[in-house]
């Protein structure tokens, strides 16, 4: 909202507001994040834990294509301000996961299934308060404004990560 004060009709700044859902990729070092966390856990550098059942809905963005859409935004704005000035752009993949899913999907990539049938034990019917259920973006509105779209698959992504963090960890 501060953002739009600014954008509006007294100031005319030039000001676009980005949402995105929860991004990941090569380099991320939040470990409080899932990918990291399950990633490092499934090559056998952490331990994961759950903190619920893994039946959360979330939606995760590459951040190649976080990047390629804010060099959107900021080269429409770059041309023409005044067409997205006080915009409010979400920004995810049109298709969330249960979180079950994507920790079943990194410890399959990273050749540890015994762990993740583990973490199923853990996660049976665990329970938090005010954890919110379900939570992802949609990217129809940058579609239109930028033809934008996420160009990373999912399973591609957690590849890229999965290797990045294999190189790190060596170091």
């Amino acid at each position: 909202m501060i953002a739009q004060v600014y954008a509006n009709e007294i100031f005319k700044m030039p000001i676009a507001i980005t949402r995105f859902s929860n991004i990941y990729g090569p380099g991320q070092l939040n470990f409080s994040a899932l990918i990291p966390d399950s990633i490092t856990s499934a090559l056998g550098f952490s331990k994961f834990i759950p903190r619920r059942d893994g039946s959360m809905i979330r939606d995760f963005l590459c951040v190649g294509d976080g990047v390629d859409l804010y060099l959107s935004i900021g080269e429409s704005m770059a041309i023409s301000p005044e067409k997205i000035s006080g915009e409010v752009f979400n920004a995810g993949t049109n298709k969330p996961i249960s979180v079950r899913d994507i920790l079943e999907v990194v410890y399959k990539l990273a050749w540890n299934i015994s762990d993740f049938e583990e973490i199923l034990n853990l996660m049976n019917k665990k329970q938090t308060v005010g954890e919110i259920q379900c939570q992802y973006m949609n990217y129809d509105k940058v579609n239109e404004y930028f033809k934008w779209s996420p160009t990373h698959f999912l399973q591609d992504g957690l590849v890229k990560s999965i290797e990045w963090y294999k190189r790190w960890n060596k170091k």
